[in-house]
């Protein structure tokens, strides 16, 4: 029997967040390497720059993107949302910053490689599917799975009110992606791609983690 269009699309959703399960949360190798009641600041800072960059290119430069190559009007009011959102969210982990006394140019920061080359790949493509495929579907996806607010409440409650806002956006933005599958991936041909760019993109989030992460273990208590 082929698979239709809507459940493809929600197949694809469904790998996505189990993938974030299974990578799980920084906010728990943040509490792992904070003492009681005093937070690793270092770690966190770390943590927070990180969160700050993905916002900024991922969150905002992709779906400004993705605005220009789909060509329906309630998709355009969607996507100019989640770039509002995003810009949002950008604002917040750099108001925490702020408040703990870390300048931030997000322009000059170095992410780790695997953020860097998710979002060249995506940003340079001209396809809605791969921008949508790599952006809504997965990295938005495996964000619904991962994103554990309540691991970050002993470490840092501020970052905890953070990760709380953005996990119930983030569901929303996952939507765009279902609907631009279910018009556009409408071919075996659309469909194996949109599966060999999520396979990417899970990759190089896998590698991107594994580093920031050992980053923020490594950060001496400060």
């Amino acid at each position: 029997m082929v698979e239709d269009s809507h459940s493809f699309a929600a197949r694809m959703v469904k790998n996505a967040i189990e993938f974030g399960k299974g990578l799980g949360d920084e906010g728990q190798v943040l509490r792992r390497v904070s003492r009681t009641g005093t937070v690793n600041r270092k770690a966190l800072i770390t943590l927070l720059k990180d969160r700050c960059w993905l916002e900024y290119y991922e969150g905002i430069f992709l779906p400004a993107k993705l605005i220009h190559l789909v060509h329906d009007s309630d998709l355009h009011v969607e996507i100019a949302k989640q770039i509002s959102d995003e810009a949002r969210h950008y604002q917040l982990y750099l108001k925490r910053l702020e408040e703990l006394g870390e300048g931030f140019d997000v322009r000059k920061h170095e992410p780790p490689a695997g953020w860097r080359e998710a979002f060249e790949y995506l940003y340079r493509s001209e396809d809605p599917l791969v921008i949508a495929a790599g952006l809504n579907v997965t990295i938005e996806g495996a964000i619904v799975g991962r994103y554990d607010p309540g691991s970050y409440v002993e470490p840092d409650p501020g970052t905890a009110k953070i990760v709380e806002q953005i996990r119930r956006d983030e569901p929303s933005h996952v939507q765009i992606g279902v609907k631009i599958l279910e018009r556009y991936a409408t071919t075996e041909r659309k469909r194996r791609r949109v599966e060999s760019v999520m396979e990417r993109i899970i990759g190089l989030t896998s590698n991107a983690t594994r580093q920031l992460r050992s980053e923020m273990e490594v950060s001496p208590f400060k």
